[in-house]
Parts: C-alpha cells; sequence; structure tokens
C-alpha cells in the first residue's frame, strides 16, 4: 500500500501556518497523541513554565494555582525571564519579531530543555 505523507520539514507553506520561530512547539503538539501532550505540559508545569503549540513560557499561577514556587525558584525564573524580555525588546527594536516564549530551532531542543527523552514523530502515541 502506499499512503501520502507530508515531510515533517520546514518548508515556506509551513511558515502560513506556524512562523518558524513557533514551528518547533506546533510539531510536537501536533505530532503526539493527547497522551504525551498532557504529560509535556504537566512536566513544562512542575518546571515553572507553560507549553502550548505557540511556545514554552514563564508559567503564572494564579490563586487558584497547584503549585507554589519557593523564593529561589522565583529569583531566578525571574531573572531568566526578564534577561529573556530585554532580548527580545533588543530583537524588536532591531525589526526583528519577537515574543515571550523561548525559541527553540528543533524539537530536540524542546524536548531536552523540559528533560523527556527525544522521541521521534511516529514514535509518540503513548
Amino acid at each position: 500500500m502506499k499512503f501520502l505523507k507530508e515531510d515533517l520539514i520546514f518548508t515556506t507553506h509551513s511558515e502560513e501556518v506556524y512562523p518558524r520561530d513557533i514551528y518547533a512547539f506546533g510539531l510536537i503538539a501536533w505530532t503526539g497523541n493527547d497522551v504525551l501532550n498532557r504529560r509535556l505540559r504537566l512536566l513544562a508545569e512542575s518546571k515553572g513554565f507553560r507549553l502550548d503549540d505557540t511556545g514554552l513560557f514563564p508559567a503564572t499561577h494564579g490563586s487558584g494555582g497547584k503549585r507554589v514556587m519557593s523564593l529561589y525558584e522565583f529569583v531566578v525564573l525571574s531573572l531568566v525571564y526578564m534577561v529573556h524580555l530585554a532580548l527580545a525588546c533588543i530583537f524588536q527594536l532591531h525589526g526583528t519579531r519577537a515574543s515571550a516564549s523561548f525559541k527553540f530551532n528543533t524539537e530536540k531542543e524542546g524536548f531536552d530543555f523540559l528533560g523527556f527523552p527525544w522521541l521521534e514523530p511516529h514514535e509518540r502515541n503513548l
């Protein structure tokens, strides 16, 4: 049997759906099943981040939040976030598109950052 498949590479057409700066996050979200996506999002949350198909952001918990950060975690995360925002402002001043999400060029970088074992797209049905 011959199946049609679309290569998971970055193309000009791909940029219409997900711009290059968030493309890795889109691939992670759309190539894994709900179990994998839930695991990755919970893992990100446990490390003080929020993960979705548009990026990895420092988490903000309201009064109903499940996790309270230690003062040390809060200070470190705040410093990382401030440096990231400062860089985003610099890029924006120079005409480069910027957002408050961390930047990864590949899905593997995202998996590595979260400390989750790398899975090829065809291995992502947990």
